[in-house]
């Protein structure tokens, strides 16, 4: 007798917004940005940054590209589908091989 294998999706989008306020005139945050992008920087690159805080933003943000999300301070879930008042649901039943021969 064949089998077939049931599966429901529910498929949902999520923004992660990953955030961090920084001053351009505190010290300490710039060596704090430096040391979490150390590692992630190319040498050369790291080499070339300035010792005291840059006013120039494109620099800083070159630097907290370099660094993971999960190093910014802060963290959004953004639910976009519950936002929207819900969520897609896709049905499929597939044979023993993997086809789909049945989906809504």
């Amino acid at each position: 007798m064949p089998k077939f294998k049931v599966s429901q999706t529910q498929v949902h989008r999520v923004d992660r917004i990953y955030t961090e306020e920084f001053d351009t005139d505190s010290q300490e945050q710039w060596d704090e940005l430096k040391a979490k992008a150390e590692d992630m920087m190319d040498e050369d690159e790291f080499a070339e940054l300035p010792d005291d805080p840059p006013e120039d933003l494109e620099i800083w943000l070159s630097v907290y590209r370099c660094i993971d999300g999960g190093e910014y301070s802060d963290l959004y879930d953004d639910w976009v589908t519950d936002r929207k008042g819900g969520y897609e649901i896709v049905w499929q039943v597939s044979d023993e091989k993997g086809n789909i021969v049945v989906e809504e």
